[in-house]
């Protein structure tokens, strides 16, 4: 039996300290009886991986160890029964697998679960993390196709005092960390606001813990601003699709021509100066084929990892999206192929956005916000655009419903209390794929948890539907479900790093199943 636990998912620590393990070679456990708790399973190989989409439990069996456990039964056994199936030098072992299964809320004792059916009943359970998002300029050097930023050069930068009031309502957050990711348009076109909220940040952040994030497209990187980011441990985000014949038909300067030579200027840079950064590509209807020659690309300019997004029909992006768009399918189809090319160069290259759907199945707590309703949009996650006004998001900053106000105009309301005022950003928070139509008998409801709710109302002008993409969801959760069954130990090494494999050993001992 193997199961990968996710070690900073701290669920199952707080279970046991508030609900011990009962010891199932103890007189009194073995007279109750077990009934199994999942609800689908999938066969392999003589392997079973079985899952429980109510609360996300999940374990994979080996064939001998199906001989000794009556897995598609669904009437009650008395545990007694099974300890005597097998000899007694056995019978620690057996012992481990049923206390595992039974932590992971597999079985039921008497009829009762030590995880619940019911732990998402009132909605996704998750980490309360803060993001803000500084827009300091809606001006770029580009103009990409599929921009949903809907950048101008005639548009404004943020000035020093509208940082300074939106980093003194941030900074009286609730909360000892912070991460604080700076953006626009082109983040460098606005430099000296850009040192001026950290040199800021530096001086009042008192005992807070604050993480500084940068999304650039690299047109602007040199020596002096790498410099000032590295001596101030500002992480940076570069946006590369691909090869040139493929970066450069979507990301384009305003004089017509294509990026591509910048941003390998920029990664030339940053590998020499051996500063980490992260990598974004965006596929499209011009890249959504081509999977495996991207891998190869990145995997070339010596890329270790690498988040591709789907295009989004928002902004510009609406004007070609004839040309651009792609579906739900072709996206799913599409990081099919990325997770064979991963595994054919054994992890050479990873992608982020699989690692993410992985610790979905894998951890009952959510770490990525951008995957779940809730997202906490409005709340824990606020954007400030260069006017000082308030959104929940960036990528729906041009849709007025969502607008919380300006810095201007709050005085003693926190800033992250704003959405309260607000119906369609409040139904974030209230939004739950245990109530919403199509989602509640869906299997993977809880893996997918919802996706983004934005997204969704964007696609459907409400919160009280199944996402915008949710054939991509039902796809990508199952595929992934087999994947465990083949490549537990890839999965755990390439994809999740914080992450141990976990092994119930069966004892050679054991030949054969003893009738009984």
């Amino acid at each position: 039996m193997y199961f990968i636990k996710y070690n900073r998912d701290n669920f199952d620590t707080i279970h046991r300290v508030l609900n011990p393990f009962p010891s199932f070679l103890d007189i009194k456990v073995r007279s109750k009886s077990l009934r199994w708790n999942y609800s689908n399973h999938l066969e392999k190989d003589g392997k079973i991986c079985l899952f429980n989409n109510s609360n996300l439990a999940w374990a994979v069996l080996e064939a001998e160890e199906l001989a000794y456990l009556p897995i598609h039964t669904k009437e009650e056994v008395f545990i007694d029964d099974l300890f005597d199936r097998v000899p007694v030098s056995y019978h620690p072992a057996l012992e481990g697998i049923l206390i595992s299964l039974y932590a992971r809320g597999l079985i039921l004792l008497n009829n009762e679960a030590y995880v619940g059916n019911y732990i998402f009943d009132e909605g996704v359970l998750y980490h309360h993390t803060y993001l803000i998002e500084f827009l300091l300029t809606e001006k770029c050097n580009i103009r990409c196709s599929y921009c949903f930023a809907e950048v101008d050069n005639r548009k404004k930068m943020m000035k020093e005092d509208t940082a300074k009031a939106i980093l003194d309502k941030v900074l009286q957050l609730p909360t000892n960390r912070l991460m604080i990711e700076f953006s626009g348009g082109e983040v460098f076109l606005n430099f000296p606001t850009f040192q001026f909220c950290v040199e800021y940040l530096k001086a009042h952040k008192g005992n807070k813990e604050i993480l500084l994030t940068a999304q650039t497209n690299a047109m602007l990187l040199n020596e002096k601003i790498l410099t000032y980011c590295e001596e101030n441990q500002i992480h940076l985000s570069l946006t590369l699709d691909g090869p040139q014949w493929i970066h450069d038909k979507q990301r384009i300067g305003w004089n017509g021509k294509g990026t591509y030579h910048k941003v390998i200027e920029a990664i030339e840079l940053l590998q020499k100066k051996k500063m980490p950064f992260g990598m974004i590509g965006v596929i499209t209807a011009h890249s959504v084929d081509y999977a495996r020659e991207i891998m190869d690309h990145y995997k070339a300019l010596g890329v270790r990892s690498v988040k591709l997004n789907h295009c989004t029909p928002q902004g510009y992006s609406r004007e070609v999206w004839g040309d651009i768009g792609i579906d739900g399918h072709d996206y799913l189809k599409f990081l099919k192929e990325v997770y064979a090319w991963i595994k054919d160069h054994d992890g050479a290259v990873t992608e982020s956005n699989l690692s993410v759907f992985f610790l979905n199945i894998l951890s009952k707590t959510s770490q990525y916000r951008c995957t779940r309703t809730t997202c906490r949009a409005g709340s824990e996650f606020l954007v400030f655009d260069p006017n000082g006004d308030i959104f929940p998001c960036p990528r729906f900053k041009h849709n007025p419903l969502t607008r919380l106000g300006n810095i201007a105009d709050v005085h003693e309301t926190p800033v992250n209390e704003l959405y309260k005022q607000n119906d369609l950003v409040r139904g974030i928070d209230e939004r739950n794929v245990n109530r919403i139509p199509m989602c509640k008998d869906c299997t993977w409801r809880n893996a997918c948890r919802g996706g983004c709710s934005l997204e969704t109302f964007e696609a459907y002008h409400t919160l009280d539907r199944e996402s915008g993409i949710c054939q991509f969801y039902k796809g990508i959760y199952p595929f992934l479900f087999e994947k465990l069954l083949d490549d537990a130990e890839f999965i755990a090494r390439h994809f999740l790093s914080d992450s141990t494999l976990v092994g119930i050993p069966f004892e050679e001992t054991v030949a054969s199943p003893v009738s009984g």
